[in-house]
Order: structure tokens, then C-alpha cells, then sequence
């Protein structure tokens, strides 16, 4: 966690537009999904990294 707080607003945006400024970064073995202004970092999500992600809320399906 000390990571993510001196690297808050550097790390990776979710592809999604939806969800942005949504961003995410690992703490292996999870991940950490969250938003950062200059003041504060409100994590919003902590999935294993080893969960299926098309079983994650608001995740586009594939067509079959």
C-alpha cells in the first residue's frame, strides 16, 4: 500500500471509459481497483487476481 499511495495517479487506467478515472494496480496476488485525486486515494475494489474476470460487475460478454 505504500506503493500505491506514492504512485496513486501514475498507475494504469481500466480500459473501460465507463470507469474512468477509475485505476488499478497489484498488490499480488490482488488487485486493487481505485480512484486517486491529489488529496485522497478512495479504493473502490479488491479482486484475486486468480477470479475469472468476465465475472467482474458492469464486464462486456463475449458473444458466444
Amino acid at each position: 500500500m505504500t506503493e500505491l499511495l506514492e504512485y496513486a495517479i501514475e498507475r494504469v487506467r481500466t480500459l473501460s471509459p465507463e470507469l474512468r478515472p477509475m485505476r488499478r494496480t497489484l498488490a499480488s496476488p490482488y488487485l486493487i481497483f481505485y480512484v486517486a485525486t491529489e488529496n485522497e486515494i478512495v479504493v473502490v475494489g479488491i479482486r484475486h487476481g486468480a477470479r475469472d474476470p468476465a465475472t467482474m460487475p458492469n464486464t462486456p460478454r463475449r458473444p458466444a
